[in-house]
């Protein structure tokens, strides 16, 4: 009798769930079996909503058709679930407030676009630790200051999406140790921006054609930028302003042909950084520093650009074994109000050697004299 009992009290809590989540516009009736283990359930089993899907690692898997909603996904699912997102075309903006990994099922950005509903918000909006997003074609938040992707947290990865037509392709705000690797981010104003965030990697990404800036690091210190592309923007590929601690390594810059004023690599108010193994070319100056001191240049190839390093006002750097070569301007290296600093073992295949110049406010520079011709 008491046996019978719990069965009929399980009946009636079973239905109770169903009939809750059907007039509660849940998409999603989770089922858990014995076992422990979710079962698929259907509120609507006629369509294609979303479904759990059992899983044999940790937390749920639940599966977005198109016609589906990838904020009701988000919203059914718990902390650690996986919500993978079939192939086809999504209009939405959506809020990830809780550690969730957003994958598309074919890995492909090309098959799988999330397009913003509403242009004046930001399609992916997370503010929660512990993300995941990869394989979409992200495009649409192009109102000013909107994101394609937009991080307010930490410790996530955002990895194989093509990010197009938005103001801001990823921006990251006081947002710590991220990965955002094998991006592609462009037609935008800002590729990649970092703001007030630390210890983050990025890491072949391709920033390439955006209206302003390729990568961009205000207020943002011990971050690795390894092995990007930032190709063609119009004012400059990499830029760090009032950021320290950072390294910049392997990176490639290039432009279709020589603009005024649009840089390789620009440091302003920037300290204590390390520029080392990237390759400049067709910039109006490869590499320039301004008011920025305690910063390592080495291993640069910085050719076929108008100028090539340039310091202004920017003291005790060290520029090493850099390539400085097939320049426009004759002097491969000039100082603009700029004290002790250390240049050695630069080169240059044009035969000429590395060219300096210096104006009068330039002092207590050292200079090597195995490849130099000082012009003061």
């Amino acid at each position: 009798m008491q046996g019978n009992t719990k069965i009929a009290v399980a009946i009636i809590i079973s239905l109770a769930v169903a009939y809750y989540a059907l007039h509660s516009g849940d998409p999603i009736l989770r089922v858990s079996n014995d076992a422990g283990s979710w079962n698929e359930s259907a509120v609507h089993p006629e369509d294609s909503m979303l479904r759990a899907i059992n899983d044999t690692g940790s937390g749920n898997k639940i599966a977005v058709y198109p016609g589906d909603l990838i904020q009701q996904a988000i919203n059914a699912s718990t902390s650690g679930d996986t919500i993978v997102v079939y192939p086809g075309t999504y209009a939405e903006n959506m809020l990830v407030d809780k550690p969730l990994t957003i994958i598309s099922q074919s890995g492909n950005p090309a098959d799988t676009v999330i397009q913003a509903a509403d242009p004046e918000a930001h399609v992916f909006h997370i503010t929660s630790d512990n993300a995941i997003i990869g394989g979409f074609n992200i495009t649409g938040a192009s109102g000013r200051g909107n994101a394609g992707i937009y991080i307010y947290g930490s410790n996530g990865n955002i990895t194989n999406n093509r990010l197009v037509y938005n103001d801001y392709g990823i921006f990251l705000k006081d947002s710590n140790n991220w990965v955002l690797n094998n991006n592609s981010v462009s037609k935008g104003k800002y590729g990649i921006y970092l703001s007030d965030s630390r210890e983050n990697t990025l890491a072949g990404n391709k920033a390439n054609n955006n209206s302003w800036y390729g990568v961009y690091l205000r207020d943002s210190a011990n971050n690795q930028l390894n092995f990007n592309t930032a190709n063609l923007n119009d004012k400059c590929g990499i830029c760090l302003k009032n950021s320290s601690g950072n390294r910049v390594a392997g990176n490639s810059i290039s432009n279709a042909g020589i603009k005024v004023d649009r840089s390789g690599i620009y440091l302003e108010d920037s300290c204590s950084n390390i520029l080392t193994g990237n390759n400049i070319s067709k910039s109006w100056e490869g590499i320039s520093l301004s008011n920025s001191s305690a910063n390592e240049l080495s291993k640069n190839v910085v050719s076929t650009n108008y100028f090539s390093i340039g310091l202004d006002g920017s003291d005790k750097n060290k520029i090493l074994d850099n390539i400085v070569d097939s320049n426009i301007y004759k002097n491969g290296i000039t100082l603009a109000n700029s004290q002790n600093n250390i240049l050695e073992d630069n080169l240059a295949y044009s035969g000429l050697g590395v060219r300096v110049w210096s104006d009068p406010d330039s002092k207590n520079n050292t200079v090597d004299d195995g490849f130099w011709a000082m012009i003061l």
